[in-house]
């Protein structure tokens, strides 16, 4: 299996937007891969973990290939992991799959009810809040339409099919908003788990781990508070260290396991070129936009 990162920051960005902050600063200054967009993934090409306001940018200045894509999963409502608004743009009229060449008999807009629609659906996998959100976003915008886009509510310890993965959502401890989500992400007898937006995990959670034990290749983890002691909400590196273990503790992840910490901010007061070495000495590695990790 393959993770790839697009972005790797959370929601001011990092840079962030309207920081004039050292930390800021310093990534400027030293650029690559110093500088993060709004957390998005990619898992075997096919997999869309959240949909975020740069996720235009990600097409752009990434490669993401956002029409080839038909499953997404949320992980929870903020805007830096789920941007609904620009949904709309996939609606009948706004985007077009592959279209027949119009003759010189038809130079007008060709009426788009006699066109095939190749694009296909894009399916939104989340929780009921996630789909609180879009309902207005399909009703405005007419995405069942062709069903460009079509959401699937999906609920905490309940496997479901999405792109030919198994995925479980399994609660995150992120009190700022409604019934957020870690995921695992299974194929053939191989785990990913993306655990970003979480502080130390609801005891629902370990209970579910602890029971079901899954062989976790990739482990992503939330970094946010960089070295900071923190447990709600974000965790920072001691915590990290900690889950990390737990899982150890429970057979999860093994000496051949990708350990990765993940979605940065300005406020944890660390830089890529800065965390890395702390993290190497750790046993981890860490997130850039960009990066691709796989389990081979």
């Amino acid at each position: 299996m393959k993770l790839k990162y697009y972005g790797t920051a959370a929601a001011e960005g990092f840079p962030a937007m309207f920081c004039e902050c050292q930390h800021c600063k310093q990534a400027w200054s030293a650029g690559g891969k110093n500088i993060r967009t709004r957390s998005q993934a990619l898992v075997d090409g096919i997999l869309l973990i959240d949909f975020p306001a740069d996720t235009l940018a990600h097409i752009f200045y990434g490669g993401l290939p956002l029409t080839k894509i038909h499953d997404c999963i949320i992980t929870h409502t903020h805007q830096d992991h789920y941007y609904p608004e620009d949904l709309a743009n996939r609606q009948n009229g706004y985007a077009f799959g592959e279209r027949p060449e119009l003759g010189e008999e038809n130079t007008v807009e060709q009426d788009n009810s006699t066109v095939p629609d190749t694009l296909g659906t894009l399916t939104v996998h989340g929780s009921y809040a996630v789909g609180e959100l879009f309902t207005p976003i399909n009703q405005n915008n007419q995405l069942y339409i062709k069903s460009r886009v079509v959401f699937r509510e999906v609920s905490a310890f309940m496997p479901f099919a999405a792109a030919g993965f198994l995925v479980t959502p399994l609660l995150a401890q992120h009190p700022s908003c409604p019934s957020p989500f870690i995921y695992l992400i299974e194929k053939e007898g191989e785990t990913i788990l993306y655990g970003n937006d979480t502080g130390w995990y609801p005891n629902e959670t370990w209970d579910y781990l602890e029971k079901t034990r899954p062989h976790i290749r990739i482990a992503s983890f939330d970094c946010t508070d960089g070295l900071a002691d923190s447990r709600t909400g974000h965790m920072g590196l001691p915590c990290v260290i900690e889950t990390r273990n737990r899982l150890i503790e429970l057979g999860c992840i093994d000496s051949g396991t990708i350990c990765i910490i993940h979605h940065f901010s300005h406020t944890g007061r660390l830089t890529y070129d800065e965390i890395k070495p702390l993290a190497e000495k750790n046993g981890f590695a860490v997130s850039y936009d960009g990066m691709e990790v796989s389990s081979i």
